[in-house]
């Protein structure tokens, strides 16, 4: 919503701390960054505009009145 987007929701075929989380941890999680997962690799890299897009999505998120829930084992 902050970006006047819908987000692409997918699998990634790679390794990430939300595997840990979601497998071990059993929390849901989500990966999310910019960029496009094709350019993750030995020449990874990122536009500065995406850069500033992500910058914008990650202050929405923080400023987002959401519910949190705490687990207790």
């Amino acid at each position: 919503e902050a970006l006047g987007k819908n987000p692409d929701v997918t699998t990634i075929k790679f390794s990430s701390n939300a595997g840990y989380t979601t497998q071990v941890l059993r929390i849901p999680s989500v990966a999310f960054g910019p960029g496009e997962i094709a350019d993750i690799g030995a020449n990874e890299h990122i536009c500065l505009d995406q850069l500033a897009e992500a910058a914008r999505a990650y202050a929405a998120l923080m400023a987002a009145d959401l519910p949190v829930k705490v687990r207790r084992s």
